[in-house]
């Protein structure tokens, strides 16, 4: 037996021989339109909140969300990027995204940038390098993952590191879903390393100054006195 639509990723089935009403009624109604209307009806009604920014009405449906599907790690992952981007506490962030991941550590990647998204907002920025090294270990052309090890490896100025990540990224993106991003930030790294090459070439041009200046110096006290004639 099936219910009644299908417009959802996932698909409900019920395998039985001589299945009795009773067990029939209850299928539908678990797994029918209406019921999964019910659950998506709240998340609907958060993210309607968040485009006219209104953060604490959305905070409240997501809860009702939660209340209805505290086993969906989906909808936690959702709340968790709400936590920490929209609220601005990454430590809430980080721990919904630990509750999603215990319901799903293997299969996805999502979850895992969520995780150090949250980590790298709160500063833990070690940590949020290998929460996105695990997310390439579930998909290891994810190109999420890449574009936020570029911010990693920017943050602790591993600059040509940013840019390999960034070229990788690129490549990937075969749908052009980060293409902006990553233009932006490779922009944004060139001109932190131009600035670093430029620091550097500075700071050798004053070394070169000081040593030329301290060998003159030297140059003067160890240079022999002239002899000058004196007529009567």
């Amino acid at each position: 037996m099936e219910p009644s639509g299908e417009e959802r990723g996932i698909h409900s089935r019920l395998l039985g021989r001589k299945v009795g009403p009773e067990t029939q009624t209850c299928f539908f109604e678990r797994f029918g339109t209406a019921a999964q209307d019910r659950l998506q009806e709240p998340v609907l009604q958060a993210r309607a909140c968040l485009k006219p920014r209104r953060d604490e009405m959305a905070g409240a449906f997501y809860n009702e969300a939660l209340d209805r599907q505290p086993r969906n790690w989906v909808l936690l992952n959702e709340i968790s990027m709400f936590l920490t981007f929209t609220m601005e506490d990454p430590k809430a962030g980080i721990d919904m995204a630990k509750l999603a991941l215990a319901l799903n550590p293997t299969c996805s990647a999502e979850l895992w940038n969520t995780l150090g998204d949250g980590l790298f907002q709160f500063g833990r920025t070690a940590e949020a390098r290998s929460a996105y090294h695990k997310a390439l270990a579930v998909n290891s052309s994810d190109v999420r993952a890449r574009y936020n090890l570029a911010w990693v490896h920017a943050r602790e100025k591993d600059y040509p590191a940013a840019l390999v990540s960034i070229v990788e990224a690129i490549a990937l993106d075969k749908t052009g879903e980060y293409h902006r991003r990553l233009m932006e930030k490779q922009q944004e790294v060139m001109a932190l390393l131009a600035q670093r090459h430029q620091q550097e070439y500075l700071l050798l041009i004053n070394l070169v100054s000081k040593y030329a200046k301290q060998e003159d110096k030297d140059g003067e006290t160890t240079k022999p006195p002239e002899v000058v004639e004196k007529k009567d």
